[in-house]
């Protein structure tokens, strides 16, 4: 099972603190900047970090464009071809390039970066303090 990653934010938006592995640690992580800065702040935002997977590839996508290709490319006569694949056929091709996609992004380390906040939470400073 992997452990809850909390981080806090100013604004709500920019969650680059560093990871606390409470939700009260993550409080006090933001208490302990302001002492360092000398500031002063009435609101955190404190959140739950969730990594996040690549999209996958859509082969259908794919295909419309090499359709676009063949129309800029050959006019009318290659007009249509997308409309004779099969969606099974489809989908197989989907699968494929989904499990190249896949190693490769393992293969040369391209694996996501970033990341989504869950469980928000906006946290008034001077109640937490009184806790503290």
């Amino acid at each position: 099972m992997q452990k809850d990653v909390w981080l806090y934010s100013w604004d709500d938006e920019c969650f680059g603190s560093d990871e606390y592995e409470s939700r009260e640690d993550a409080i006090q992580g933001a208490k302990e900047e302001l002492k360092m800065t000398g500031e002063f702040k009435e609101i955190v935002y404190i959140g739950k970090k969730e990594e996040v997977d690549i999209p996958e590839i859509d082969a259908e996508e794919i295909l419309e464009g090499v359709q676009d290709r063949i129309d800029d490319e050959y006019g009318e006569c290659g007009e249509g071809w997308i409309t004779y694949i099969k969606e099974e056929d489809i989908k197989l091709l989907d699968n494929r390039l989904n499990k190249v996609f896949s190693k490769w992004i393992d293969e040369f380390g391209y694996k996501s970066f970033w990341f989504v906040v869950t469980d928000t939470e906006e946290i008034e400073l001077n109640e937490v303090a009184n806790e503290s």
